[in-house]
């Protein structure tokens, strides 16, 4: 039997603990950096990831200024190669800008996640 480990997110009640709780973890956690850099670049169209540009005013994805780089190093991750001590260094500041975007994905899949599994099973 597996021991599930409590989610804390559920208990993130403001804004202000979200984003203390998520700069905290990009500071200790590499993996975590490269799962928010991977999900911001999620965000991008189609025809911003081509471009490498942030073209479109839709508020989610990257920034004008970062991403050209922030999508080049998501595509290193992607592609299963290993980040530089610089990289991840560099990228751990970045990304703490984009709590407000990490924190609305994670509260969108726990929704998800919770609609599953209160979904009634129909009988065949």
């Amino acid at each position: 039997m597996q021991n599930k480990k409590p989610c804390i997110w559920k208990y993130l009640a403001t804004q202000k603990q979200w984003k203390a709780y998520l700069h905290d973890l990009l500071d200790y956690s590499d993996d975590a950096v490269k799962l928010a850099i991977v999900n911001i670049d999620s965000m991008q169209t189609v025809l911003e990831k081509d471009s490498g540009q942030s073209i479109e005013e839709n508020t989610v994805g990257w920034t004008k200024v970062d991403a050209n780089e922030m999508g080049l190093i998501a595509d290193k991750i992607k592609s299963g190669q290993q980040l530089t001590a610089g990289e991840i260094a560099k990228s751990r500041n970045k990304m703490k800008k984009y709590w407000k975007q990490l924190m609305f994905q994670i509260q969108n899949r726990m929704a998800q996640k919770e609609a599953q599994n209160n979904t009634p099973i129909s009988s065949v």
